[in-house]
């Protein structure tokens, strides 16, 4: 998986980075080479609290479901006689 990295010099010093694509994704580091270490050890943190989220959302979604009462439609299937304990289908 491949993002977009702004890398831009610091007001003061160093460098500080950021991934557009992941809002709130920001790194900084004294050169460009750290800078860019430290995105990307960003970038998984910020997939990796996406992903948590995602499935802690999908989860309680699913107790939510869990608890509603569904009515199962019945479906008809045939209709049968029965006589004397025997089986005759129409």
């Amino acid at each position: 998986m491949r993002f977009t990295v702004i890398v831009e010099r610091g007001e003061e010093s160093g460098y500080v980075v950021h991934c557009p694509e992941l809002k709130g994704c920001w790194s900084q580091g004294n050169t460009i080479p750290e800078a860019l270490e430290r995105i990307t050890e960003s970038i998984a943190g910020c997939l990796e609290a996406r992903i948590a989220k995602a499935i802690r959302k999908a989860e309680a979604s699913l107790e939510e479901r869990a608890e509603e009462k569904f009515t199962i439609p019945l479906e008809f299937i045939n209709l049968a006689k029965v006589e004397s304990k025997e089986v005759v289908y129409a």
